[in-house]
């Protein structure tokens, strides 16, 4: 399992490393932070296995 799988109680260094990685992808791919939330979701609903 890695740090971002299942992980229920977020602190501060968690959302930052999360934060800083999605605005360095934004900035790779020259999409605004408000675009990219989005295509993420997306991707996930189409790619991601699910648990249940």
């Amino acid at each position: 399992m890695t740090e971002f799988e299942l992980r229920f109680n977020y602190d501060f260094h968690f959302w930052w490393a999360h934060t800083t990685f999605c605005r360095d992808l934004a900035r790779q791919v020259n999409v605004s932070m408000r675009a990219l939330d989005p295509a993420l979701w997306q991707y996930s609903r189409e790619n991601q296995q699910r648990k249940c």
